[in-house]
């Protein structure tokens, strides 16, 4: 049908986007470890995966990313938000969120160290997005 055409085409457009990355030698991007949904133009997060930075901190499932690094996440694609949030291993990335329930945001700072590579893919590209 049509929707399991669709993850075909993004399957194999994400396939030959890693390759390309790996032909030009680039270096690989690291994560905080967590898996994003955008609902409603907000930014959601979905879940945090085991033994990565975000597990540990005080991000929860069900929070609102409203910021990253000081830059609203207002009406910006997936795309866009996973580009803020991976970078290279060990440098630091601050969400400004508004944990489920609450009127205030808090900022959480976190060290870039899951590689992407190392993320659960299916499943997360079904629903959402690892980063």
């Amino acid at each position: 049908d049509a929707e399991n055409a669709a993850l075909d085409n993004l399957e194999r457009a994400i396939e030959y986007e890693q390759k390309a990355v790996e032909l030009a030698g680039a270096r690989p991007k690291y994560g905080i470890g967590i898996i994003i949904g955008k609902n409603g133009g907000q930014i959601k997060v979905v879940d945090l995966l085991p033994d990565a930075p975000a597990y540990n901190s005080e991000l929860a499932s069900g929070d609102i990313i409203e910021a990253i690094d000081g830059v609203s996440t207002k009406d910006i694609s997936l795309g866009d938000v996973v580009r803020r949030i991976v970078g290279p291993k060990g440098t630091a990335v601050t969400l400004t969120v508004r944990h489920a329930g609450a009127d205030t945001t808090e900022d959480v700072t976190l060290a870039r160290e899951k590689a992407l590579s190392s993320f659960p893919s299916e499943d997360a590209r079904r629903a959402a997005v690892s980063v």
